[in-house]
């Protein structure tokens, strides 16, 4: 039996859960859950039916044919910084209630750029940093290709995502304590010893062009994959979590705000209902809800004709190395909807009006990044 062991650390809070939605747990069932996803960004396969075969054939399925996984994935050794408090308790963050009795951070905190990430995470229990727990991947013997290619979605689950909710905006950040590995040098790195941003990237480059060993990697546009994906590093280094999530997240928070012309394209529509023609901050994910306090409260919700969610193909996550803490932008490629899926815009302002327009592009994702180098961060 061939076996590889992860321990990992957490490094940014970690919203996970079990079956009831609310019990801070680990599942290996949800780790398997992100090791296909991030097999699929890898793996860029066009033929959908022959990409959910090559998929279970790894995990399995309850297809006779296939049947049970061939890669087994366990998680052990979960070693407890577990919460009973509530999140914005536990961290001291400097909330107010409001008149409706719910704990918010208000616009002078000094946590606004966590609060804009973690804003419907505030009165949940959460894995605290420095939790640790170990996944471990097994396969027999004749089954060490499909056991190199999920080593190779946990290494992309590691350095491009996390886990638990709000893991595309920092949340369940992980960093690498030791591997036992068998050897194959062809395998990427787990261990992150670079020390500043552009040893990061090299880091990066390096182990993610290794990957391609052991899957092909080609363009599609029909599911979020990493061909071609733009990833940068922000130049900037942090001493703790809480000052790169409130750095990060006050940019984005501030390029996100009043951003024309979605501001007022939207704005327009609830006291009018004249048509839409752009709102670029779509691109981010779906739905997409505005409230204007200059219109008394009154909102809008953006879906799309057929969808109501859509998760942001930006990522934003931390990596730790060497007691620092560094920013990293993951753009992942692929379709945000199908071809010629219009959005539309709902208001109660506009009961039965809706109105429906057209995608809008990714070139909103460059304009962050200039965004943030305009704010003196260098990528």
């Amino acid at each position: 039996m061939l076996k590889f062991e992860v321990k990992l650390r957490t490094i940014t809070p970690t919203f996970m859960y079990g079956a009831d939605g609310k019990t801070p747990e680990i599942r290996p069932q949800s780790i398997k859950g992100l090791l296909r996803f991030w097999y699929r960004a890898l793996s860029c396969e066009d033929d959908l039916a022959k990409l959910h075969e090559a998929e279970s054939e790894i995990f399995g399925n309850s297809d006779e044919k296939i049947g049970s996984a061939k890669v087994s994935v366990r998680v052990k050794e979960i070693v407890g910084k577990l919460n009973e408090r509530e999140f914005l308790e536990e961290e001291k963050l400097d909330f107010t209630t409001n008149q409706g009795g719910k704990k918010v951070l208000g616009f002078r905190s000094k946590n606004l750029g966590i609060g804009y990430f973690y804003h419907n995470q505030f009165e949940k229990n959460y894995f605290k940093t420095e939790t640790e727990f170990t996944v471990v991947l097994s396969a027999e013997e004749k089954y060490k290709d499909k056991l190199e290619k999920t080593i190779c979605a946990l290494w992309a689950l590691v350095y491009f995502g996390g886990i638990g909710s709000r893991s595309r905006r920092t949340a369940g950040n992980l960093e690498v304590v030791e591997t036992t590995e068998f050897q194959n040098e062809k395998l990427p790195a787990f261990k992150l010893t670079a020390k500043n941003s552009e040893t990061i990237l090299d880091f990066l480059t390096e182990n993610f062009s290794k990957i391609q060993n052991f899957v092909e990697l080609k363009e599609t546009q029909k599911f979020s994959n990493l061909f071609e994906s733009n990833i940068d590093v922000v130049n900037s280094s942090f001493k703790t979590w809480n000052e790169a999530l409130n750095s990060i997240g006050n940019s984005f928070r501030n390029f996100r705000l009043r951003k024309q012309p979605d501001y007022k394209n939207v704005k327009d529509f609830i006291q009018t209902g004249q048509n839409v023609s752009e709102v670029t901050r779509t691109a981010f994910g779906l739905p997409l809800a505005f409230r204007f306090g200059s219109l008394q409260g009154k909102s809008a919700t953006i879906t799309s004709q057929k969808f109501e969610r859509r998760s942001s193909p930006l990522i934003l996550k931390t990596l730790k190395t060497n007691n620092v803490y560094f920013v990293v932008l993951i753009e992942l490629k692929g379709e945000f909807l199908p071809a010629g899926e219009n959005l539309k815009i709902s208001s109660k302002e506009q009961r039965g009006n809706s109105k429906y327009f057209q995608q809008s592009s990714y070139s909103i994702f460059d304009d962050f990044t200039k965004n943030l180098k305009t704010e003196g961060a260098q990528l």
